[in-house]
């Protein structure tokens, strides 16, 4: 991977409750779907709850969480990133 370059390691779909209903991961990401999930509703319900509004995904080290709140259900999809700020595409 170049710098600034970001890799998909998985794409998620679970309700607001942190229920995983799909799950594609990539074998270097492959996590319990389940507690992904919660720890994910988790944050933003978090966010929610302090008054920071509404998360649009949120980072750690070398990876990306970005995520989409509509009708019951949250998308989201982690990534790997190196040295960027970029949006993974």
């Amino acid at each position: 991977m170049t710098r600034g370059q970001q890799t998909i390691k998985g794409i998620y779909i679970l309700r607001e409750s942190g229920e995983c209903l799909v799950s594609l991961a990539s074998k270097e990401h492959e996590t319990d779907e389940q507690l992904f999930s919660g720890f994910v509703s988790a944050v933003l319900s978090f966010a929610r709850e302090i008054g920071a509004g509404e998360l649009s995904g949120f980072m750690f080290k070398e990876e990306k969480v970005y995520c989409l709140r509509t009708r019951g259900l949250i998308g989201g999809h982690a990534c790997k990133h190196r040295n960027s700020r970029r949006p993974c595409v």
